[in-house]
């Protein structure tokens, strides 16, 4: 007898169903879902909406229909959702100067319901990573957001700006990762030297981050820090708690401080230089000096080639 597959929903597990929201999206709009689902909708924690998973037309039209559906999921799942919690929400939508008021709405949705992670990216897939020319903060975190202070754990915002001085509210912080906007140096310290509770720095394409001087910060936390082609050229780094390091981008000076019984990943991809210099040979000497204690360390090919111009 054939299987019916009517009730395809009613067979999935209900701890995975939160999971694959976004793939069924469509589904949504076009109100095939059973009662069952929207239960489950209704009454999970997690929530990723991610436009990316099914906006991927190259036609014009298409593709704003496509985006139309979604902003229109969102718009219902709000009118549906009776739940008085949500632990994460991470939204991802390019253009939201054309859906402002909805993401506003959306915000200020889950922050009633005490939202602890937060990811808010308005970039595009589509932009080069090489490139930075034009590129800027596309919305500005809402207003709202800085009310939920000491309830905010983890917060990603990309081509997302801040206000800084309400930046600083959120003092429990643990978790944050910013891309794609400016962050001057001077903004970052401010924010590390408040906020002692971060744990874990996630930068990516972010500029005004040539000088990374973080040396001078008292009782740094950080555990874990990542620095994705931000075009630094120099970094200095006093931290007596970091486990992990992750860098890529173009060749850098390094005065990093680590605990030898505590660093214990370490991962440098200079793969962006064109070709070796002998002059980055000291440099680099000095690079896997700062990080000779840790236990795991991965290194590109550029980064090998230290090892002949050193003894030639």
């Amino acid at each position: 007898m054939a299987r019916d597959n009517s009730d395809i929903f009613s067979l999935s597990p209900e701890s995975l169903l939160p999971a694959i929201i976004s793939i069924i999206l469509l589904a949504v709009a076009t109100c095939i879902l059973n009662k069952k689902w929207l239960r489950i909708r209704q009454s999970g924690e997690n929530f990723d909406f991610n436009e990316n998973f099914f906006v991927d037309s190259t036609s014009g039209e298409i593709k704003q229909a496509q985006r139309e559906v979604f902003i229109d999921f969102i718009k219902s799942w709000i009118a549906h959702f009776t739940s008085h919690r949500i632990n994460m929400f991470s939204l991802t939508v390019s253009n939201p100067q054309t859906c402002g008021e909805t993401i506003e709405h959306c915000v200020a949705f889950v922050i009633q319901r005490g939202v602890k992670d937060l990811t808010l990216d308005f970039s595009n897939p589509k932009w080069n990573e090489n490139d930075l020319d034009d590129k800027h903060a596309l919305f500005q975190l809402p207003t709202h957001v800085y009310q939920l202070g000491s309830l905010l754990r983890s917060l990603k915002l990309y081509s997302c700006g801040f206000d800084m001085p309400n930046f600083l509210n959120f003092g429990a912080l643990k978790d944050v990762s910013l891309g794609w906007i400016e962050v001057p140096i001077d903004t970052l310290k401010t924010v590390l030297s408040t906020c002692k509770t971060i744990e874990s720095l996630n930068l990516k394409r972010c500029w005004n981050l040539v000088d990374f001087d973080l040396k001078k910060i008292v009782q740094l936390g950080l555990k874990r820090l990542v620095l994705i082609k931000c075009d630094t050229q120099h970094i200095k780094l006093e931290a007596p708690n970091l486990k992990y390091f992750k860098y890529s981008g173009d060749v850098f000076t390094s005065d990093i401080c680590v605990s030898p019984n505590v660093i214990e990943e370490v991962d440098i991809d200079f793969s962006t230089e064109p070709k070796f210099y002998k002059l980055h040979a000291n440099g680099l000497c000095q690079i896997l000096i700062d990080f000779k204690d840790a236990k795991i360390l991965t290194v590109c090919s550029y980064l090998l080639q230290v090892h002949f111009y050193s003894f030639s």
